[in-house]
């Protein structure tokens, strides 16, 4: 359910109802919320009721962290796509602040450009096509980031350098891998 284009208008216990119901009616094993990252406390109360009335059913409740401390049965998913630490380190670190069995890896595919120096941590996302015109453009090696599970390479455009992380097929693998040996057993791709 995509949350973020809720304004707060009207009752949630007909909103959950009709959550639950949907999950009946489709037998659905749970429910994945889209909550902005700070989100509205109607969204942190949606998140807590539909935990409880989920949890009853024995269904379950995804999220990202940013609504957990409001449903505390909550499976809490955990993104891949990292510009910078270690990859091992994120999943240590959710598991110590949610417990490993509440983690589930939320598989995206990186591929982002950095103007260097990238002080926000923040890149400009690229598309397939795009990414594969850089790599043919500027012919630069590609090399692994064990630390953070994925490719890159860099180039210089105007004066100025760029560093690329993408993922493929292989650094995916990784990263399940990774997640896999510290304890995380599901994961949306």
């Amino acid at each position: 359910i995509d949350c973020t284009s809720i304004d707060g208008g009207g009752k949630l216990p007909p909103l959950i109802n009709e959550i639950l119901k949907e999950c009946m009616i489709h037998d659905f094993s749970g429910v994945l919320l889209e909550i902005p990252q700070s989100p509205p406390e109607i969204l942190s109360d949606l998140a807590g009721e539909l935990d409880s009335a989920l949890f009853k059913d024995r269904r379950s409740l995804f999220l990202r962290e940013s609504c957990a401390k409001a449903a505390p049965h909550a499976k809490i998913l955990v993104g891949t796509a990292l510009s910078g630490g270690s990859f091992s380190r994120h999943i240590q670190d959710h598991a110590s602040a949610f417990g490993v069995d509440r983690l589930v890896l939320d598989v995206e595919r990186m591929r982002m450009d950095f103007l260097l120096p990238a002080k926000s941590g923040a890149g400009v996302p690229l598309g397939e096509r795009e990414l594969d015109e850089l790599r043919r453009r500027y012919r630069s090696a590609s090399f692994f980031s064990k630390d953070l599970c994925t490719y890159y390479f860099t180039y210089r455009q105007n004066g100025r350098s760029h560093f690329v992380l993408y993922d493929n097929a292989y650094s995916l693998k990784r990263k399940l891998a990774v997640a896999e040996r510290l304890g995380v057993g599901s994961c949306f791709f």
